[in-house]
């Protein structure tokens, strides 16, 4: 099929919210596209009655994650490689999609590859919406919610360095696959990965419309917490904010590295100060390019002075 779509949907102990995912891609304006719906358990343990229910959905393909490497990165990491569609979709276990989802996706990157040459990589991603385990809404933008709106991320070269954008938001072809796989133990997270190879090799767009609710509860890996210093504060000391910002900069400084070493980062950014991390290279790289708050590249910075670099 000329639209062939693979939905990969990466799950851990799933419950009942894995069922009214499948149920909203059942009802897809263009459910017709899909090949399969890849599902990978990151364990051997599931539901009697949830995989029951599971293997009557029609397409559904259900493994469990074989590898050595487990987590929501190497689970998802995983489940990509079992992958064969034209254009892929990566899925949470717990969202609702809405109807026109596929549709608007795969319109999106069709018009993306038709500007740009044949067998190009590209990514498309949207806005969701953010609501609670009942799916009312807290808000209808997840940009505007977390304050990271793409107003603010004018630069493909902020996103290297900060991902906006939920892996459930976005849809790209085989040939960001075939180019971003394997996914390097570097990397963050597998939807920045794939986000940050299509900004250097290939191309990239957005959908500023939300086509799905992306579910908040106890039980998610990430999900989408307001960026506050109040409620980083009431959370933690000062001293451990000091400190997990620069476990964060040193994580972001170990990916751009790795992409650095397979694909190049110019135009973006001068590589030179991966090869010579000194404070003052590391500080002038933090207060020109960083794209986070002011308190949290001073934190960065502070910390960065009280080591021991050179």
């Amino acid at each position: 099929m000329e639209n062939s779509v693979d939905i990969v949907l990466a799950i851990y102990k799933p419950d009942h919210y894995l069922l009214e995912q499948l149920d909203s891609i059942m009802l897809q304006t263009c459910y017709r596209f899909i090949e399969r719906i890849i599902i990978v358990n990151d364990s051997d343990e599931i539901d009697e009655s949830i995989y029951e229910s599971l293997m009557t959905y029609e397409k559904v393909c259900y493994y469990v994650n074989t590898s050595r490497n487990h987590g929501a990165k190497n689970n998802f990491a995983f489940a990509l490689t079992l992958s064969e569609a034209k254009y892929i979709m990566t899925c949470d276990q717990d969202d609702v999609w809405n109807k026109d989802k596929i549709q608007l996706s795969i319109n999106r990157l069709s018009s993306l590859e038709a500007e740009v040459e044949f067998n190009t990589p590209c990514l498309i991603a949207s806005d969701v919406k953010v609501v609670d385990s009942e799916l009312s809404i807290i808000h209808n933008s997840f940009q505007k919610y977390r304050g990271t709106n793409r107003k603010k991320h004018k630069t493909y070269s902020s996103l290297l360095l900060r991902n906006i954008f939920p892996g459930c938001s976005m849809a790209f072809n085989r040939a960001l696959l075939k180019i971003a796989l394997p996914i390097p133990e570097p990397a963050i997270m597998h939807d920045w990965w794939l986000l940050n190879v299509a900004i250097l090799k290939g191309k990239v767009s957005f959908i500023d419309q939300a086509t799905m609710l992306y579910r908040q509860h106890d039980n998610n890996t990430l999900g989408a917490n307001k960026s506050s210093l109040l409620a980083s504060l009431k959370k933690r000391s000062i001293s451990k904010n000091i400190g997990l910002a620069k476990t964060q900069f040193d994580e972001i400084l170990f990916q751009l590295h790795e992409l650095n070493k397979r694909y190049g980062i110019k135009p973006y950014f001068d590589s030179s100060f991966l090869s010579n991390p000194s404070k003052l290279n590391l500080i002038k790289f933090i207060l020109f390019n960083y794209p986070y708050p002011v308190t949290k590249k001073l934190a960065i910075i502070f910390s960065i002075l009280l080591h021991n670099i050179k």
